[in-house]
């Protein structure tokens, strides 16, 4: 039974670091996006000025309020020896003809954590790249253009050309892979 109430409790702690791992993400390309050009939105400013402190305890916060389903969905397996451990809840015998609400809800927020993980997380991840890609081709632009020599241009251009080539080449991989992944 120990074992089991274990197995419950890093099945919450993996999913809410996963979640944590996610979110500084995020935090970490809007950071770099900051560090390219001048121009930020309101957004991007507050992300690259919080306290680590701060940033740490709100994701903390988002992660767990995301995975705290995973308490409900899961039950110590006392009686069924034919079905895995811990039990899944919704493969209890008799779950489906249960008048309890807990199961709906359990169901519910499962399906709203694996969403927003799977799809959501992944989407705006792909944004933000795409936009950090996209400031990062404006500001090589512009530093093409200040007043240089056609050798040096020519030069800086073939390099600018590479990173950009590179940063997509990294946004596509990533994307790729955390599809795969989750």
């Amino acid at each position: 039974i120990g074992f089991q109430v274990f197995q419950i409790i890093i099945i919450f702690l993996v999913n809410t670091l996963l979640y944590m791992s996610s979110l500084s993400y995020l935090a970490f390309t809007l950071c770099r996006i900051s560090l390219i050009g001048k121009k930020h939105g309101s957004l991007v400013t507050w992300i690259s000025t919080v306290n680590l402190k701060i940033f740490i305890g709100i994701t903390l916060f988002i992660s767990v309020l995301f995975n705290f389903e995973t308490f409900l969905e899961f039950r110590v397996n006392f009686y069924y020896y034919d079905q895995g451990f811990p039990i899944v809840f919704k493969k209890i015998p008799g779950f489906e003809h249960s008048k309890s609400i807990l199961p709906k809800i359990t169901m519910s927020l499962s399906m709203v954590r694996n969403l927003t993980y799977s799809l959501v997380l992944v989407i705006l991840q792909l944004i933000v790249d795409i936009c950090l890609v996209r400031k990062l081709k404006n500001t090589l632009t512009n530093r093409m253009t200040d007043g240089k020599s056609e050798k040096q241009k020519e030069s800086m251009k073939m390099k600018s050309e590479q990173t950009i080539k590179r940063a997509i080449l990294m946004v596509v991989l990533n994307t790729s892979l955390n599809l795969f992944v989750k």
